[in-house]
């Protein structure tokens, strides 16, 4: 169960520029963070429910708490939805690779910003109501970084 560990891991550390917001952006970097976290949310929305669950639990319950439910989670699965948690988890594990969430990180390769508006996308993606995934995933990287 250390796969999904890691490509968590791999992925906070792509997705720490990601946001969203339900109320429209008022200004250039507001709109930028906005696209991201919709492009990054909907990938990860696609992922199955368990996987989703376990991002979360990582943050709220601890990485010991939250692979002990995955686990249970699997075992209970038929084989046909453990294949499925399986595919998305070696999806998750080539992110690099995957042509979907290489659009999201194209929105922001060439991107610029002054540090007024770093600082207007970072507040954008902390404050906003639909941002909640891409928090989950910056909190956690900064847990993993900070044990490291």
């Amino acid at each position: 169960m250390k796969s999904p560990l890691l490509l968590l891991f791999l992925l906070l550390s792509l997705s720490f520029t990601y946001a969203q917001n339900n109320t429209p952006p008022a200004n250039q970097a507001e709109q930028l963070a906005h696209d991201l976290c919709t492009c990054v949310s909907d990938y990860f929305e696609g992922m199955h429910p368990a996987i989703q669950s376990y991002m979360k639990d990582m943050l709220e319950l601890g990485e010991a708490e939250a692979t002990r439910l995955f686990s249970e989670k699997i075992e209970n699965m038929s084989a046909e939805e453990q294949q499925k948690v399986q595919q998305d988890a070696q999806r998750m594990q080539d992110i690099a690779n995957d042509p979907a969430f290489a659009r999201c990180a194209q929105l922001v390769q060439d991107a610029t910003m002054s540090d007024e508006q770093a600082l207007d996308f970072q507040n954008y993606l902390m404050n906003a109501s639909a941002c909640s995934l891409m928090r989950t995933f910056m909190l956690l990287g900064q847990a993993r970084q900070a044990s490291e």
